[in-house]
């Protein structure tokens, strides 16, 4: 079988000092003036906001990437801390006001369709279905859930590392060995169970339909094949999921003490589109309310 993966400007502008002093400016209507135009200044630039995914598109553009997570990501974390429950608030009063999603969300748009492409993820092609097939990469249940009978389950879709360095750490015994701390954060759509059975098996893996003929899939390989999740944000606080840590033991061949806090972002998925990346050719899209 033949594997394909789906892996997850500096200038320089030098001025010129000229030694002689600018020309006087000149005039073609007979009048004259000492002083030079005023300089007009530039507007800000204008504050990153996600784009709307065309849910009707037959092809993405080429090496496309989907929404920029870690920017979405940030732009969420501001969104969630200006809800957060006041000390001088009612929890009425607070459930009232995130009602309106539309306001609670801003600047992000509750209607839009969000498409989040999913990382860590190795596409096998199985020439007897005629079809990609994912065989790593998942999502996790989240242990913290209330509601039992429909579980959240959280797929992540960005981290931010801001710590990676190594100390050494040593055992009773005194062995000691070089320890990789790693510290940061990760972000992830939070889901129902029940919304997510189309794509997900029951060990919250992978299951999206990546149909391409023996002859097509012949000449995908050493192509990209990448999934993209798409939907919309539906609420405005940020969700509580598991966290990402491993305690060091010194018996491991590379010792790792990570910390990683998980946030999670509340999603309704609407639709599922497998594509290739370089060509961004559209394989299959799953519209998930249907």
């Amino acid at each position: 079988m033949r594997k394909i993966w789906a892996l997850g400007v500096l200038s320089i502008t030098v001025a010129a000092c000229n030694s002689q002093p600018p020309p006087a400016p000149t005039t073609t209507s007979g009048a004259t003036s000492s002083h030079s135009a005023p300089m007009t200044p530039s507007a800000p630039a204008k504050p990153w906001a996600p784009v709307d995914f065309d849910t009707h598109a037959t092809a993405l553009p080429p090496d496309y990437a989907g929404t920029d997570g870690v920017k979405f990501a940030r732009l969420f974390l501001e969104v969630s801390k200006k809800n957060a429950k006041s000390d001088y608030e009612t929890t009425a009063q607070h459930n009232a006001r995130m009602k309106n999603l539309r306001q609670a969300l801003a600047p992000l748009d509750p209607n839009a369709h969000y498409a989040f492409v999913m990382p860590h993820i190795l596409q096998e092609y199985d020439a007897d279905k005629g079809s990609f097939k994912q065989v790593t990469g998942g999502c996790s249940e989240v242990i913290l859930t209330a509601d039992r009978r429909d579980p959240d389950v959280s797929c992540e879709f960005a981290r931010i590392l801001t710590e990676g360095s190594q100390y050494i750490g040593s055992n009773a015994f005194g062995v000691s060995k070089p320890v990789q701390k790693v510290r940061g954060d990760f972000y992830a759509l939070v889901m129902k169970r029940s919304a997510t059975r189309r794509f997900l098996d029951r060990y919250q893996e992978w299951k999206v339909p990546c149909p391409a003929r023996p002859d097509k899939a012949r000449l995908l390989d050493g192509k990209t094949i990448d999934i993209a999740l798409v939907g919309k944000i539906s609420g405005a606080e940020t969700i509580s999921v598991d966290d990402d840590f491993k305690e060091p033991k010194i018996t491991d061949v590379a010792p790792e003490d990570r910390f990683v806090e998980g946030h999670g972002i509340p999603f309704e998925p609407t639709s599922l589109v497998c594509f290739v990346r370089e060509s961004g050719e559209i394989l299959s899209s799953t519209n998930l309310h249907r």
